[in-house]
């Protein structure tokens, strides 16, 4: 459990695991991690349910991130999975 400074708790996490760190949460979590600039990949699964609704995990990027498509995987259900990593890592 994560608790202070998100950027600063995550960098540390990185730094001390050696390995990958996931992070799973809402949209309002997602936002933050983004925010932070520390995100290595990008994971979005897109479902095909049209909701109405739902929380951007975007909106709070403050300059444009330039995204590289690593790949694509279709899943039987119709969901897709799209694999971005940032261009400038």
């Amino acid at each position: 459990m994560l608790s202070g400074d998100l950027a600063a708790e995550l960098r540390h996490l990185k730094e001390e695991s050696g390995g990958d760190v996931i992070v799973y949460g809402g949209g309002s979590l997602a936002q933050s991690v983004v925010r932070s600039g520390l995100v290595d990949d990008f994971l979005l699964l897109t479902h095909p349910v049209v909701l109405g609704r739902g929380l951007p995990i975007f909106t709070k990027v403050e300059a444009p991130l330039d995204l590289e498509l690593v790949y694509v995987r279709p899943f039987k259900g119709g969901t897709v999975a799209h694999s971005y990593r940032p261009k400038t890592r």
